[in-house]
């Protein structure tokens, strides 16, 4: 139980809760939700709060007279977090202004005095809670020379496996090296001289596989290799000049004084965004083979990017580190497959509510949860023992299992929409934390089958056409990825083979969009034409590492190939629709268009300059989804967007409008 008199307490709720995101609600589960709520309201005892201050003290005064006794259900647990997260985002703007630095600590007494006393009372359980069976931690690792750990004032000597915590400062000296290794899986090797302080370690607690790792270099080099992160988790670095931002995974090399930052990318893309300029501008997406740099001295300084050309030193540093990451990522997978022997005992589901009767459907739906993932436990089991045939029967029936549990949620779903919805996110839980201990497995690892079955059940389990886009665009971004580490194998042959797969899932496709869904694609539509982007960022970093590598198999052309025809349809698509066209699409164009590689190639300018050329002087506009275009029968859409979005493409088309990308 937390005890918001005592500092350190309030600290750790703080992380806690800094790690929570607003849950998007639909405004049916948002009526259900308080309906709910409000029935369940009683007479009964609440906290106390001798350090809250007095108007919050006021308010909760009220609060305790109508909720005495509160009933704990899992559709408290959604509201709480829906109220406490209206309370924050409300009281974000605190932060940055001159009134909260000088009463912070006292306000932020009150916000976790408040926020501890809301749990206090609501003792929120979710009882569908997936666990692991360990906490993975951030430590310090091959510590060598003179390593000090600063942490709150006090200076330790570092040793190695030594556990780090947020606002550790972790100085290396002349000759001297270190490597933080981050609960996440991504690492940080420390060259001497370096300076750098860990400022963020979160995860979200209702999804642990969404994770945020924050580190700031003061001074010094770093090396960064980031891996695993699944869903829209990040790993950043700061310095005195930029914000480094990695997602999924990648790795580059960074040195950083007071006046300059340089930053080389050796492995898929890394966004770079300059913290020198008056104005903001945009990030800029850095690709393998590439290297930025910005300059604080220089008056309103942007980054600049041009190709790397290593020095001796600098070749000596890179090799010894592409190494360790090699090894480092085979004992990434080597662990995984040595957990899949130990993972029988792992708690899926916790246990109820106390007090709280469940239905029928309910209990049977969470025996059924459990039973599939004793069948992909068992599944994983088989494969890492070398038993292909029997891993691959158990495979099947997981998937099996969880066809039937889908099946069985539409009668839930009537019944108990929430408590279906518990259902379906514990499962999206685990089946979002297995996927993330899988990210380095490709094509021939023994648990890649696994990977793939997962990755059906994780599409089979968005609940719309709409959400299904982004779970698809997503595996096909993480294709690409497993590409890049076959090509570094040098299995030219499975990359060509991922490459075709790719190309032929997103060649074309077709979506229904109607009323009902309408607004749900706007309101993801941005994050859509970001997926695609990102996709051909990536296709030119493979591109450009296959220059690099002076490939003779004429894989890069293919890959080329893909990427221009996938820029055809996507320009193609906005010059089709030009009604409209939000500040946010055009930046992501033009990123687009300033991380697009296009060497010698005119044919290439010929397409892309011109497009871009007009949508950046807005001499048209561009709308994805146009209303109206003709249908009497009423709203109709036409959305141009070149990468899949069903797994089955309807060819009938049916009232409402198409989603085409042909």
């Amino acid at each position: 139980m937390f005890n918001f008199k005592k500092n350190k307490d309030i600290q750790e709720m703080g992380k806690l809760l800094s790690g929570l995101e607003k849950p998007n609600l639909k405004v049916s589960e948002r009526k259900e939700l308080k309906n709910r709520l409000i029935s369940q309201i009683e007479a009964g005892e609440a906290a106390e709060h001798e350090y809250v201050p007095h108007s919050t003290r006021e308010f909760i005064e009220k609060l305790k007279n109508a909720t005495k006794g509160v009933h704990v259900s899992d559709w408290n647990a959604f509201m709480m977090k829906e109220r406490i997260m209206d309370y924050v985002e409300s009281s974000a703007g605190w932060r940055e202004s001159q009134i909260i630095q000088k009463t912070g600590s006292f306000l932020r007494t009150g916000v976790a005095g408040f926020l501890l006393f809301v749990f206090a009372f609501t003792a929120v359980v979710v009882p569908f809670r997936v666990t692991r069976v360990l906490a993975k931690t951030t430590y310090l690792d091959q510590v060598s020379g003179e390593v000090k750990v600063v942490r709150k004032s006090v200076v330790m000597k570092a040793k190695p496996m030594m556990q780090l915590e947020e606002g550790d400062l972790v100085l290396t000296q002349e000759g001297s090296v270190a490597t933080i290794h981050f609960f996440d899986d991504s690492v940080t090797r420390l060259a001497e001289k370096t300076s750098v302080q860990v400022k963020k370690l979160r995860k979200e607690p209702d999804r642990p596989s969404k994770t945020e790792v924050a580190v700031e270099v003061d001074e010094g080099r770093v090396w960064v290799r980031a891996w695993n992160l699944a869903q829209d988790s990040k790993f950043s670095v700061d310095t005195t000049t930029v914000n480094a931002e990695v997602a999924k995974k990648g790795a580059f090399d960074l040195k950083a004084n007071e006046d300059k930052t340089e930053l080389a990318v050796y492995d898929n893309v890394v966004e770079v965004e300059t913290k020198t300029v008056t104005t903001k501008k945009p990030a800029k997406v850095v690709i393998a083979g590439y290297k930025a740099a910005v300059v604080a001295s220089a008056p309103d300084a942007d980054v600049v990017v041009e190709k790397i050309q290593d020095s001796e030193d600098d070749t000596v540093w890179v090799a010894e580190n592409l190494t360790h990451d090699a090894e480092y990522q085979t004992q990434l997978i080597a662990g995984k497959e040595e957990a899949v022997k130990n993972q029988k005992d792992e708690l899926l589901i916790a246990d109820n509510v106390e007090g709280e009767e469940l239905d029928e459907d309910v209990i049977a739906a969470k025996g059924k949860v459990q039973e599939a993932y004793k069948a992909l436990m068992e599944a994983e089991e088989q494969l890492v023992n070398g038993d292909a045939e029997k891993g691959d029967q158990q495979l099947e029936d997981f998937k099996a299992r969880i066809q039937d549990i889908l099946d069985s949620l539409s009668g839930l779903e009537e019944k108990d929409p929430l408590y279906a919805q518990v259902v379906r996110d514990a499962l999206q839980d685990k089946i979002d934390m297995q996927l993330k201990d899988l990210a380095t497995f490709g094509p021939g690892d023994a648990l890649y089958k696994a990977k793939e079955a997962l990755q059906e059940t994780e599409l089979a389990l968005a609940p719309t056409d709409v959400e299904k886009v982004g779970v698809q665009l997503a595996q096909a971004e993480d294709a690409l990825l497993e590409m890049q580490d076959l090509l570094k194998a040098g299995n030219t042959e499975q990359a060509a083979e991922l490459l075709n797969r790719y190309h032929e899932r997103t060649n074309g496709f077709s979506l229904n969009v109607a009323d009902q869904n309408e607004e749900e694609l706007r309101e993801l539509f941005m994050s859509l034409i970001g997926k695609q982007a990102t996709h051909m960022k990536v296709m030119t970093s493979i591109e450009q590492s296959l220059e690099l590598q002076n490939d003779e198999s004429g894989f890069r052309d293919e890959v080329k190939q893909v990427r221009d025809d996938t820029l055809r349809k996507f320009l193609i698509a906005l010059e089709q629709n030009p009604d409209y066209v939000s500040d946010d699409v055009l930046l992501e164009v033009k990123d687009l268009y300033d991380s697009y590689v296009v060497a010698e190639d005119a044919s290439i300018e010929d397409l892309i300059d011109p497009a871009v050329g007009k949508l950046l002087a807005k001499e048209y506009q561009v709308s994805f989804i146009a209303p109206n275009l003709g249908n009497e029968a009423g709203f109709d859409a036409i959305v141009m967007v070149p990468q899949e979005a069903t797994a089955n493409v309807e060819e009938e088309e049916e009232e409402g409008g198409s989603w085409i990308g042909n």
